[in-house]
């Protein structure tokens, strides 16, 4: 099949390129991830505020701890970067993410009670707020990336592995404590987070264990 070939001879470019590769992903997902913000492809869903949420107190400080989001595919091509199959554990994860993406691009979603940035100004979670816009809720990305690493990793055996398990149970409280998502969001980012990389390691030919 057309499709196919084509996902070998990208493929085959992340074995050969894994940092470009990495490059070309980030270029791609902020694309489609501003697609999703800014051009909603009809009037997005409006997320309620849970009573859970309602309970959970804005933590300014954990926007740093959120922004490590950046670091994870970094992380994963670092980690799997001697691995004989990285390509395709690569796309494996990389695939993750679109099909994140794509959900947010046909199912618009959006905060109805968005933090306002004045409530905590002068702090990095008022720079966030103000450069992002509160829509493509759910799944969380933020969320649903670590968890789907956590399993690739364990499947792939990579050395430090570990270090997704924790990262994602920190992403769990902080899409939470920014008021950047709700619980639903991270409830979505849980089941696209764990169903997602089967799917994709399937689709990249991936056994999972050496």
């Amino acid at each position: 099949m057309p499709a196919a070939r084509k996902l070998e001879r990208v493929i085959a470019f992340s074995q050969r390129h894994p940092w470009w590769w990495l490059l070309a992903y980030l270029l791609v997902t902020a694309a489609l991830y501003q697609l999703a913000l800014r051009a909603p492809l009809y009037q997005p869903f409006i997320v309620e505020p849970s009573a859970l949420d309602r309970l959970i107190p804005v933590v300014p400080w954990t926007a740093g701890p959120y922004l490590t989001y950046f670091l994870l595919m970094p992380s994963w091509v670092w980690l799997v970067r001697r691995e004989p199959e990285r390509g395709r554990w690569l796309m494996a994860a990389g695939l993750v993410v679109l099909g994140n993406l794509l959900i947010n691009i046909l199912l618009p979603t959006e905060l109805a009670e968005p933090l306002p940035s004045s409530e905590v100004a002068g702090t990095l979670l008022a720079t966030i707020i103000e450069g992002d816009a509160p829509r493509a809720v759910i799944p969380s990305g933020h969320l649903a990336l670590p968890l789907a690493l956590a399993i690739l990793s364990r499947r792939a055996r990579v050395a430090h592995a570990w270090i997704y398990v924790p990262w994602a149970a920190m992403m769990a409280v902080v899409i939470l404590t920014t008021h950047q998502h709700y619980v639903i969001d991270a409830l979505g980012a849980l089941v696209w987070g764990g169903l997602a990389p089967l799917l994709t390691m399937r689709l990249c030919r991936l056994g999972g264990a050496r």
